[in-house]
Order: structure tokens, then C-alpha cells, then sequence
């Protein structure tokens, strides 16, 4: 059987009254430096880049982001928009929200959209999972705030059978996050004395464990110490929750040959995913792309056709992983053209985004590799030691120093 893409949820243009008080609790930098200059106040370059970079961070928070001047966006797909004007130089900053889905916190802006689920403001999700099927009968998901708690009892009471743990055939949010989840349960049941009783796979509808070789490998390591077994080109495209059966097509080279069932006893779904609807089938996304990425240049980040709009984060079309390290690094780009375009109408020269991105992949308790790469794939480690070997330092970082980082630096503007 084939499973049905649907609409999602009905739409809405009303602000969650939680990004209102976050709006309201937060002074607004972008309206601060406009205020400053129509005061004729004298505002430095760098003054102004620390604004307009917490400004970005702050919107990033809770929204979809893109900035830019096309008129015609202020009524995007029949709904209202938020709109800042710069009077001096008629620039609009648009905050673009998911139209099905309201603000939700950061945390849960990862989140895909899985049957019966809220949209995430990140990403649209087709479902594939038959109605009620979540949540029970081993059928759980980490992409799903509300959903989290049930993976945890699914592997803890775990005594044995087939584990599936599914990744989709598109980009994700965290492409490493389906094996992070993988790791951690085999070494909890390998602390249990489970571990030899598991039938472990990764059913994954792309073509290789990660991007980067020399992670790749390092990763392929962990997956013989667990025994875990790998089906590569199997796109999960329907759970029987109460038969406990997950079915796959089976695709080489780029075609359907076949249709696998596979009995499980706990399945962890990973659901595949896409741009926005909103922007899926507006002017901006990439022509005949599916999946309906902003069409954007990925080293200046302006888009391809539309001079004065600029996109970052995970609905552009740039090549990399989708992670908050990549959109950390995208966002001063993105800050220094719009200034330069300000300033002299042409982009500022040797500001290019090299498609950095990091994947802090846990391996077990207290064991990460922490995996930092380019466009070409080439690794770009911050730390003068093998990052291709798991540490516990490095687990230590993801545990501690990360979030510390992502609340008081990078949401700031600072790092």
C-alpha cells in the first residue's frame, strides 16, 4: 500500500503568545539601528553588525527566516507578514512564518511534521505512519517533543527482537541524528545484557552511513562493536502499527525495483522532509525541486534570481548538512552582504560561506565523535587532535559546553 500525502493542519496567521512574549521581552535591534539612524545618531559598521546579527539570531528563534525587498512578499501566498521598513533605504526585513503551524520553542523547531503532529516552522513532512500508529506498539520518533519520553520506554523495556531505526531518502535536520539514537540503545541494552538477544538495523533510504569518508569510517567501527546491520536504499514509506510491520521500497538507481516488509519490535521513525509549502510553491524555491528548497547562491547566500532577497538556514538550497552549526556560520554572511548592499548595491568581496557544518555524533554513554566538514567534504576540525575518534571530552562539549554556547553566544549574537 501506498500512503497518502496530505495537507497538514488548517492554516493560521496568529502569532503563539509564546514568540509574543519573547518579542516583547527582547528589545529589537533591527528596529533599534533604524530608530538610530533616522535620529541621525552616528551608527559604526561594527555596531551595526552586532545588531543586525542578533537581530537574525533573535529571528531564528522564532521563525522562518529570509530577508529582503520584494514587494509582492508582504502578502506571501494570501497571508499577512511582519514587515520592518528601513525608510532610508527602503530595505524590508521579512520574518516569514510557517503558515500551518504556530511559533514553537527552539527546541521544538527541529521537529518534523509526523501524522497527527504539529508542522514545524523549519521544515513540511509528509506522514508515514498509518493514524494512531505513534506512539505504541514499539512505533516511536525523537522527532517529536511530546513523543521523545516514549522512545526512552520503548528502549528501556526492550528484552530482545528486531530494532529498526529508519532514515528517510531527503535531507534532515541532523542528518546524524538517526544513528545517534541507535547508538545510545545498543549501548544501553549492551549494558543490560540484551544487546546479543537484538536484531539491530539502520534502514536508511540514502546510500552510505555518513558524507565524510573519514567519518563514514570511524562510524562504520561503532556499528560492527554494536552488530548492527545496515540496509542501504530502503526509503520507509508505510508502518502497520498493530502487525508491527514497516514496508519499504527498495530503489536502485534513482528507481522503485521492489517492496520489502520487515516484522520489528521496536521501529524509531525518522520522518523524511522538505521546504515549507509556503515556500515550496512560490517563485522562490528551486525550479522542478520537489522538495522546494529557496533557490540561493551557496557561497554569497542571495538568491539566484532575486537580487535583494537572502536566505540561511535549513529550507535554502545549499548543499550541506542542515545543522545550527552550518546556520551559525551562514548568518554573518548573510549580515555582511545585506551591508555592503546597503552601501554600495554589490556584495561585499572575499565574504563567502564555505558550507561548514558540524555533527556532534554520539556513539554511546559518554562516547562522541565530533564531525566538522565543508562543501567538499573535507573535515575542518576546531580541536588540534584526531576528531574522527571518540572521546569523552568531546561527549563532555556536546553535554555541557554546547548548550551553554547556543543560549549565552550564538542566540546573543555573540558567537
Amino acid at each position: 500500500m501506498s500512503v497518502r500525502e496530505t495537507s497538514g493542519g488548517a492554516s493560521t496567521t496568529a502569532k503563539s503568545p509564546a514568540s509574543h512574549q519573547l518579542l516583547q521581552r527582547t528589545p529589537s535591534p533591527g528596529k533599534l539601528l533604524i530608530q538610530q539612524r533616522q535620529a541621525g545618531a552616528s551608527v559604526n559598521r561594527k555596531k551595526r553588525l552586532d545588531l543586525l546579527a542578533i537581530a537574525c539570531y533573535q529571528t531564528m528563534l522564532r521563525r522562518h527566516f529570509l530577508c529582503g525587498a520584494v514587494q509582492p512578499l508582504k502578502r506571501f501566498g494570501g497571508q499577512e507578514r511582519h514587515v520592518t521598513r528601513n525608510q532610508r533605504h527602503g530595505i524590508r526585513v521579512l520574518c516569514l512564518q510557517h503558515p500551518q503551524g504556530r511559533c514553537q520553542s527552539a527546541h521544538r523547531s527541529k521537529i518534523g511534521r509526523i501524522v497527527g503532529q504539529k508542522n514545524s516552522i523549519r521544515f513540511r513532512c509528509r506522514p508515514i505512519v498509518r493514524p494512531g500508529a505513534l506512539g505504541k506498539n514499539g512505533v516511536c520518533s525523537n522527532y517529536g517533543y511530546e513523543l521523545a519520553p516514549y522512545t526512552w520506554e520503548c528502549v528501556k523495556s526492550f528484552t530482545g527482537g528486531t530494532a529498526l531505526f529508519s532514515a528517510p531518502n531527503t535531507p534532515i535536520k541532523c542528518g546524524g541524528a538517526p544513528q545517534k539514537i541507535m547508538y545510545l540503545a545498543c549501548d544501553n541494552w549492551r549494558k543490560r545484557g540484551v544487546l546479543d538477544k537484538a536484531d539491530v538495523r539502520f534502514t536508511s533510504g540514502g546510500s552510505i552511513l555518513f558524507g565524510v569518508k573519514v567519518f563514514a569510517d570511524a562510524l562504520q567501527k561503532v556499528v560492527n562493536r554494536y552488530g548492527i546491520k545496515t540496509e542501504f536504499f530502503h526509503n520507509l514509506k508505510e508502518i502497520r502499527g498493530e502487525s508491527q510491520e514497516a514496508v519499504y521500497d527498495v530503489v536502485k538507481d534513482g528507481q522503485v525495483v521492489d517492496e520489502v516488509t520487515m516484522k520489528f519490535d521496536l521501529l524509531h521513525v525518522v520522518p523524511p522532509m522538505s521546504a515549507p509549502d509556503f515556500i515550496k510553491h512560490s517563485s522562490l524555491a528551486v525550479p522542478g525541486n520537489p522538495l522546494g528548497w529557496v533557490d540561493v547562491d551557496k557561497h554569497t547566500l542571495q538568491h539566484v534570481r532575486y537580487a535583494n532577497i537572502f536566505g540561511l538556514g535549513d529550507a535554502t538550497s545549499t548543499p550541506n548538512a542542515k545543522t545550527g552549526a552550518a546556520v551559525r556560520k551562514q548568518v554573518p554572511v548573510v549580515v555582511k552582504n545585506l551591508l555592503s548592499l546597503l552601501k554600495s548595491r554589490v556584495l561585499a568581496s572575499d565574504n563567502a560561506y564555505n558550507g561548514y557544518g558540524s555533527c556532534p555524533l554520539i556513539t554511546g554513554y559518554g562516547k562522541l565523535i565530533l564531525a566538522e566538514f565543508d562543501y567538499d567534504n573535507k573535515p575542518t576540525p576546531t580541536f588540534p587532535f584526531d576528531q574522527t575518534q571518540e572521546r569523552f571530552s568531546m561527549w563532555l562539549l556536546k553535554r555541557y559546553g554546547l548548550p551553554w554556547m547556543y543560549w549565552n553566544k550564538i542566540l546573543p549574537g555573540k558567537a
